[in-house]
């Protein structure tokens, strides 16, 4: 009997990538309101377009539309 290898998304809600970006959002909210870390956010909010683009179709193929994708993605700003 045939087994199809399962390949895991490394954009599923049980994924290593998500776990760890959950743990830091949350890190950085905790800071409070004084965080004033512009380097941290922007890094953050790429990771979480990136897993938007990959989970979201409809936003994935607007993204596509305008040229952007998270390779091309250097700065959260538009």
């Amino acid at each position: 009997m045939f087994f199809k290898k399962t390949v895991p998304d490394p954009y599923s809600l049980d994924s290593s990538f998500v776990k760890e970006l959950d743990k830091e959002l949350l890190a950085f909210i905790n800071k409070g309101l004084d965080n004033d870390d512009e380097e941290e956010f922007s890094r953050l909010a790429l990771k979480e377009f990136e897993l938007q683009f990959h989970t979201i179709p409809p936003y994935r193929d607007y993204c596509r539309s305008k040229g952007i994708t998270p390779k091309e993605a250097k700065q959260w700003r538009g």
